[in-house]
């Protein structure tokens, strides 16, 4: 019987003790973290869509020599593009710091000085040169899709530069004549429209979705219009037509 009051005192500082250890490990104890990072949860492979709103000028030509029947021996088409405003979205599929995708987009484009230089044929020996002001359209509201080819080299952390070829065709929306005396429609004689574009984009990283970037972009138009005019020598039909842009984006990753 006198036993059990001993008992009693040693089981209760030994759990006092036990206590104070416990109390002294739990200042030192650290709870292993979480780790919830977004960066290990990425993918290989991941979804980009992106958006881009960009102004240009530039300047559009079309050359031919006229058939020897004619009084006419060459005629030289000109237009200048003062502004042009041209909106796109792109879906790409991303792998590491590369992208390949699509582009859809639409662009108004505005001219003035849409003339026309003629050659004319007065005497066997004597030429004229003829000067007619603003009296063609070029067409100017367009459709646009192209697929194109990306890459990010990283400047910073939280900074690219992209670099970006792209190739498609177009597509044009409005149905005025190029020349009001001639009576074809400019998509179906318009042919092999070719679009070639380029772009280099600098672009700030918000979070690990998300990016802006600005952006310069040349994109160059191609066609074939030597079946729209009448008695021309259509193996000297020639063209040039660049525009030249820059705006801003934003690219979403998902």
């Amino acid at each position: 019987m006198r036993i059990a009051p001993f008992l009693v005192w040693f089981i209760l500082l030994f759990a006092l003790s036990n206590g104070r250890v416990l109390a002294q490990n739990d200042e030192y104890y650290i709870a292993p973290s979480k780790i919830d990072s977004i960066e290990t949860k990425k993918r290989q492979w991941n979804y980009v869509f992106s958006n881009n709103f960009v102004i240009g000028h530039g300047a559009a030509s079309m050359f031919y020599n006229k058939l020897a029947a004619s009084n006419q021996l060459a005629i030289y088409y000109e237009g200048t593009v003062t502004s042009s405003m041209y909106g796109s979205v792109a879906l790409s599929l991303a792998y590491k710091q590369a992208q390949w995708g699509i582009i859809l987009g639409y662009e108004k484009q505005f001219f003035v000085e849409q003339n026309a230089h003629l050659v004319i044929r007065q005497s066997p020996h004597v030429y004229q040169r003829s000067f007619v002001f603003n009296y063609y359209e070029w067409p100017n509201t367009l459709f646009l899709f192209s697929t194109f080819i990306e890459y990010d080299f990283e400047y910073s952390k939280d900074i690219a530069i992209s670099p970006s070829i792209d190739f498609g065709s177009f597509l044009y929306i409005n149905s005025s004549p190029f020349d009001p005396l001639v009576d074809k429609s400019i998509n179906k004689y318009f042919r092999d429209k070719i679009l070639l574009g380029g772009s280099l984009r600098v672009k700030y990283k918000i979070n690990y979705s998300t990016k802006v970037y600005l952006q310069i972009r040349q994109q160059n138009f191609f066609f074939d219009a030597s079946s729209y005019f009448d008695q021309i020598d259509k193996e000297t039909f020639s063209m040039v037509y660049q525009l030249n842009y820059y705006g801003v984006g934003v690219e979403i990753l998902f």
